[in-house]
Parts: structure tokens; sequence; C-alpha cells
């Protein structure tokens, strides 16, 4: 997959591109062309100052943006790793109970059978074991 912000890398360089084009361009003017009235000079050098004091600030506030969009994008994927964990400790809690409830429950039905043999009720164990055999048939207590 491609990294969303190397497609936007060259919005940084659309500023600056246009600003040396116009920076050459003056740049002919004032060493090249004779005719170039020089009183304009001051008046230049401060435009051609502005632009890359310019340039400098967007170069900034574009890097200031993109890294507050890939924060922001880290943020939302934490915030999805952190439900996703949530949920995830939640059913396995859950699934924990069942487990020591099926436990208890069968440790008391241990008992109970435990208490009919030593009486000497095996008939009623039988009977006890068919019953649990039943229910465990109708329903389905292991997931």
């Amino acid at each position: 997959m491609k990294d969303w912000k190397s497609g936007k890398k060259w919005v940084r360089w659309i500023l600056p591109a246009v600003s040396a084009a116009v920076l050459v361009f003056y740049a002919y003017f004032i060493f090249c062309d004779y005719s170039f009235n020089k009183r304009f000079l001051p008046m230049i050098t401060m435009l051609c100052v502005s632009v890359l004091a310019l340039n400098i600030f967007t170069w900034r506030l574009v890097g200031r943006v993109f890294q507050k969009m890939r924060l922001a994008r880290e943020e939302e994927l934490t915030k999805r790793r952190m439900e996703h964990i949530v949920s995830l400790s939640k059913q396995t809690h859950d699934e924990d109970e069942r487990a020591l409830r099926l436990h208890h429950d069968l440790k008391n039905h241990l008992g109970v059978l435990y208490s009919l043999l030593k009486d000497g009720n095996v008939r009623q164990a039988d009977g006890y074991v068919k019953q649990l055999q039943a229910f465990l048939g109708k329903e389905d207590v292991l997931p």
C-alpha cells in the first residue's frame, strides 16, 4: 500500500518551484537587460527577499499540516486498536466466567454422584447420570 504522505509531497514543492522561476526571471532583468531601470533594484530585491521568506513560511506550514494529518491518523488507529483490545478483553473475561461456572457445576454434580454412590444408591446415581446426559444432549455447554 502506498504511503498516504508520499502522494502529497509534491505539494510542498509547488511554491518553491514557482518562486525559483520568478527569481530567475527577475535575475535576468537585473543582470542581463541593460534597459532595466536601476532605481527599481531595491524594490525588486525586497520582493525577492519577501518571496524567499514566503517560501520558508509556506514550507514550514505545509510540513506542520502534514505532521498534524499524520498524528490525527495515528491517533485514530490507536483509538481503533484500543477499542479492539477492550473488546477482546471483554470476550476473554466472559469466557473465563463461563469456564468457572462450568467448573463449579461439574464439581457440584460430582459431589452429588459421590454422595449417592457412597450411600449405596447406585440406581439413583445411574438415573442422575442419565438426567445429566439428557441435559447435555439438549443444550450445548461448550462454545
